[in-house]
């Protein structure tokens, strides 16, 4: 997977598991549970999704965090569980604008950028927890994937007005986190490859996002595909 050797093929796709403390902080439990699927004789793990700025804007309750520099030192006892069964291990990394009822429009360039760093931040911290990868989540209900999404993204400036636009979040994010990480860091995207709303980005777009994410330097595409309802707020 780009310079990192896996063992085998078998990966673990990243899924929640609410078993986080209520600070953001991984518990004996949830170790316990990474532990036992790397004995099963995973190749690679990638934990699930973490939030970036845990105090604004986190997943869920019960979730990781990783928007401070505390968070590594517990996260590396994590990794260190899951590598010593002979798997890698990567972190999924997230942000949620539904969880404080926001749009992309709703935000100023400032706090665009913001995001941006958080993100940045977060896979610094990542790498220096011990991860052998990061993945940064652009699929379903959550920050990046509002602004990658046609039905989502209303704004009038770079980060919004057609694809470019939609995709000027996603290419500062991956430019400036390899520029932190260094070029053999293995860097990935969880993309959706049809949202299946109206409005919404169409199985041609999540190609064209693909083909994109890969320009820009993603060594693989997770693709997952829906998890976002219509304009109205039902879920079809």
């Amino acid at each position: 997977l780009g310079p990192l050797q896996l063992s085998n093929r078998r990966v673990m796709a990243p899924c929640g598991s609410n078993t986080a403390s209520d600070e953001g902080f991984p518990t004996e439990p949830q170790v316990d549970y990474y532990r036992q699927r790397a004995q099963g004789g995973l190749g690679l793990i990638i934990v699930e999704a973490t939030t970036v700025n845990y105090e604004r804007r986190r997943r869920d309750t019960k979730c990781l965090g990783i928007n401070d520099d505390r968070f590594i030192r517990p996260l590396r006892t994590l990794v260190k569980k899951i590598q010593d069964e002979g798997a890698r291990v990567g972190i999924q990394l997230v942000d949620s604008l539904v969880r404080v009822g926001k749009k992309p429009a709703d935000f100023s360039k400032e706090e665009v950028y913001g995001i941006i760093e958080d993100f940045v931040q977060a896979a610094a911290r990542a790498q220096q927890a011990g991860f052998d990868l990061v993945e940064f989540h652009f699929a379903h209900l959550y920050t990046l994937a509002d602004f990658l999404s046609r039905q989502t993204n209303k704004r009038e400036d770079e980060f919004g007005k057609g694809f470019e636009g939609r995709m000027r979040i996603a290419e500062e994010i991956l430019t400036r986190a390899r520029r932190q990480l260094g070029s053999d860091f293995v860097m990935g995207c969880r993309i959706n490859g049809d949202e299946f709303v109206l409005k919404g980005n169409t199985f041609a777009d999540g190609q064209l996002i693909a083909q994109r994410m890969e320009a820009l330097g993603s060594d693989f595409i997770d693709v997952s595909a829906g998890g976002r309802p219509e304009e109205d707020g039902s879920w079809g």
